[in-house]
């Protein structure tokens, strides 16, 4: 609603924040501005980045049961999930610092990304670590690819085989837990859907993606000579509209966020949560039925429920 537009501009600024072209970069500024405090986060170079990215992963969805009687299922969801492993953790800020010749268990009590080759036991019925191919699977068999120390670790303790070749790893703080504290208060202090409560939820929900954004992106340009046409013609990705002079270039975005580990350690530690929930259920032979990123469908009814955090 654009009404709502004033109030949170005004409410951003009351809170010491700022105002960006999206609510991502929104959340981005506000943060940097009144939270980070005097922590100086580091970015890597091109290629560190690009790599570590492969270790982003999106939320868990999947059935594991077609059919549920209408009256024997309940519905569970994590109370903002990734807002609350962002304040609960700490979260890279250095340089990532590699090492090609990684130690057998480099993964374990320690904060990184590590390229590896994995064995699921034939026998788990809910594996751990996600494959992304045309969608994301959990397998099980033998397959490679970045994850997130604290996934590893878990699957090393589920049974799984691990051979890791790389691995990223960095200084840690809890960057988060002043942002997440004040903007969770003002979405339950807020009436639903009102200007704060919208603001709030936004703000929690859109920080983390950020780092995780592409330094590549594309736009389109129009030109109005062969001097500007030959200065982007090495970019052109697409001519949109040959009469026009309409091209689609490759761009690079400017901005020193580009810090994926912090959004891969965030979503791991997501993935993590659910997955112990999912595993608890299985443990004491329930069924789980579904499970969409925050959400578990199970006949189990006695998970332990609240209305805080996580």
């Amino acid at each position: 609603d654009i009404s709502f537009c004033p109030n949170l501009i005004n409410l951003i600024y009351e809170r010491g924040g700022d105002v960006g072209l999206t609510t991502a970069s929104t959340s981005l500024k506000t943060f940097k501005k009144s939270f980070l405090g005097t922590i100086s986060l580091k970015m890597g170079n091109k290629d560190s980045i690009e790599e570590m990215r492969k270790g982003y992963y999106g939320g868990r969805t999947e059935i594991f049961r077609m059919y549920a009687k209408d009256d024997n299922y309940s519905w569970y969801d994590v109370k903002s999930l990734y807002p609350s492993v962002m304040a609960d953790n700490e979260f890279p800020i250095s340089t990532p610092r590699l090492s090609r010749f990684p130690k057998k268990d480099c993964y374990i009590d320690t904060i990184g990304i590590t390229k590896a080759k994995v064995e699921a036991p034939k026998k788990i019925y809910i594996p751990l670590l996600p494959y992304r191919g045309n969608k994301l699977y959990f397998p099980i068999g033998k397959f490679e690819g970045y994850w997130d120390n604290s996934l590893l670790a878990e699957a090393k303790e589920l049974g799984y085989k691990i051979e890791p070749s790389k691995t990223y790893d960095f200084k840690t703080d809890n960057i988060f837990k002043e942002y997440v504290a004040t903007f969770y208060k003002l979405k339950n202090d807020s009436k639903s859907k009102s200007a704060s409560y919208v603001l709030a939820k936004h703000l929690l929900n859109n920080l983390y993606g950020k780092f995780a954004q592409h330094q590549e992106s594309s736009m389109i340009v129009k030109t109005v000579s062969e001097k500007e046409l030959n200065e982007i013609k090495d970019n052109i990705e697409e001519i949109i509209d040959p009469d026009y002079n309409m091209y689609r270039v490759k761009s690079e975005s400017k901005g020193n966020h580009f810090i994926p580990q912090i959004s891969v350690h965030v979503t791991a530690l997501a993935m993590l949560k659910l997955f112990r929930t999912l595993k608890e259920i299985h443990d004491k032979d329930y069924k789980v039925f579904y499970c969409d990123t925050d959400s578990i469908a199970t006949d189990y009814n006695d998970l332990k429920c609240g209305s805080k955090l996580g």
